[in-house]
């Protein structure tokens, strides 16, 4: 806890630095309002961290979908699965279609709230979808993907999807 204390004092100096010379600390505070309530095992924190950020990239469409496919695994993992769909449906409609990075990541997060559902049929073909496109770019798709670990990708006999 000293530690993630000291981040945050830091970090705050940090953001004040940047806001007085106009700049903008969006990655930093990214870190403490997702990062540190991750490692402290605070999910209710790190889904209102995910929900923050989306708030900030509202006028920035590059980030806003990516952003919304994170706050939609966050309400994933307080099991709030219908308003991560919503949430999903939301940032495909916004999501450039040939935007690989926004397309896995919406995969992933429908994926996890359709294992959710207990639709594991779509969970299926989502997490397969996802792994043939990570495969083919050389991503290792049974690993954690970096965003909480998305129950829906893990192994097959790990997967709420099922085999």
């Amino acid at each position: 806890e000293a530690d993630a204390g000291a981040v945050r004092v830091a970090l705050e100096e940090e953001t004040v630095l940047l806001e007085q010379v106009g700049g903008s600390d969006l990655a930093g505070r990214t870190f403490e309002r997702i990062v540190i309530p991750m490692l402290d095992g605070d999910l209710v924190g790190m889904e209102a961290g995910m929900r923050w950020r989306t708030e900030r990239t509202v006028s920035t469409p590059l980030y806003h979908a990516n952003s919304l496919a994170i706050w939609a695994v966050g309400l994933c993992l307080l099991g709030d699965a219908d308003r991560a769909l919503a949430v999903v449906e939301e940032a495909r409609g916004l999501a450039a279609p040939d935007d690989i990075a926004d397309q896995l990541q919406l995969d992933l997060a429908e994926a996890y709230a359709r294992a959710l559902t207990g639709d594991g049929e779509r969970c299926r073909i989502l997490r397969d979808g996802y792994r043939r496109h990570a495969a083919h770019r050389g991503i290792d798709a049974r690993a954690d993907t970096g965003t909480g670990g998305h129950a829906a990708t893990r192994s097959p006999g790990h997967s709420p999807c099922g085999a």
